[in-house]
């Protein structure tokens, strides 16, 4: 059976999980890298967590409430704010390195922990979008996703940019390219998927079975 890939967020959900917008955008993007279909995609959990605080908690949690099948949890900090946490005890300037170390050392399960930042935070790679293409949302939608922070906004603009098209897949590369963070995210994941695949095809050749080696 291949393991599921569990993606913890920061930020909270509004109504349904399953229209969770910055989860539902990290989803197309690794369908466009690995050239399939989204419900092929199922073993990949989005998880909003509303706080970094809860994040944390759940990656210092022993046995692990997430990831209990052996597979990866991936936590995604918002960097803008991430060294502030008091759990943490780290200096303001201090680098990503640093912080990634700080987060991992409590972990119990830290060798199927993967930290990701995300520079600044969601509303960097909702600007994006907004700027490389103007014409998918309207003034309103945009001021309420980055100044009110209003998650229905957010979802709406990421579900649009979202899109299974060629136009769509035009847009999410160019996000990556104005956001860096948010393609290192997408590889991060595509690396463990693969990972996971080449595993699930050695045990149904062997029978073996051992916890993956990402690429």
């Amino acid at each position: 059976m291949t393991r599921g890939v569990t993606v913890l967020y920061e930020d909270q959900a509004q109504g349904d999980i399953k229209h969770y917008g910055p989860h539902e955008l990290v989803m197309q993007c690794v369908c466009d890298r690995l050239r399939v279909d989204r419900w092929k995609l199922k073993t990949l959990r989005g998880v909003p967590r509303n706080g970094n605080g809860n994040l944390y908690k759940d990656c210092t949690r022993e046995p692990p409430k997430l990831g209990r099948d052996g597979g990866f949890v991936v936590a995604v900090y918002d960097f803008d704010r991430v060294r502030e946490m008091k759990q943490l005890s780290l200096h303001a300037m201090a680098c990503k390195s640093e912080t990634r170390d700080a987060l991992l050392k409590k972990c119990p399960w830290r060798d199927r922990l993967v930290v990701v930042f995300l520079d600044r935070n969601i509303e960097t790679v909702i600007e994006a979008i907004c700027d490389c293409d103007p014409g998918l949302s309207t003034p309103e939608q945009r001021t309420r996703a980055l100044v009110k922070k209003d998650l229905n906004a957010r979802d709406i603009i990421l579900g649009a940019a979202s899109a299974p098209t060629p136009a769509g897949l035009a847009l999410r590369n160019r996000v990556f390219e104005r956001v860096p963070s948010f393609g290192y995210l997408v590889d991060k994941l595509v690396a463990i998927l693969a990972a996971h695949e080449r595993e699930a095809l050695r045990v149904a050749e062997d029978g073996a079975e051992e916890p993956p080696e990402m690429a």
